[in-house]
């Protein structure tokens, strides 16, 4: 679903979900993602970033993530994957050479 300007994603909404475990540890929350808790304030001196570091680690060791997706974030609807991969060739290749060589006006 569509809410304003934002798409959901599964990732969004883990993201989310760690800024909200942040901010119930630390009474603040991380400067780096998106907040839209706007009543707390950014994690900025050494105590709260201390915090914000500890946070993030048990967030991550605790397997809140795979708490957060089963609790609070379902996958999405609708995704595009995309595979990446590199190709290369030479140009011009032997035909796209002789086809130019036909064309006087080039």
């Amino acid at each position: 679903f569509k809410t304003g300007d934002f798409l959901y994603t599964q990732d969004a909404c883990i993201k989310l979900c760690r800024q909200f475990f942040i901010i119930e540890n630390c009474k603040c929350f991380d400067p780096i993602v998106f907040n839209c808790f706007t009543e707390n304030l950014p994690c900025l001196n050494q105590t709260q970033q201390e915090c914000l570091f500890l946070s993030r680690r048990n967030f991550t060791f605790h397997n809140m993530q795979d708490e957060c997706k089963l609790k609070y974030c379902p996958l999405n609807c609708d995704s595009i994957s995309y595979k990446i991969s590199q190709s290369s060739s030479i140009f011009p290749s032997k035909e796209f050479a002789e086809s130019l060589k036909n064309r006087p006006n080039l």
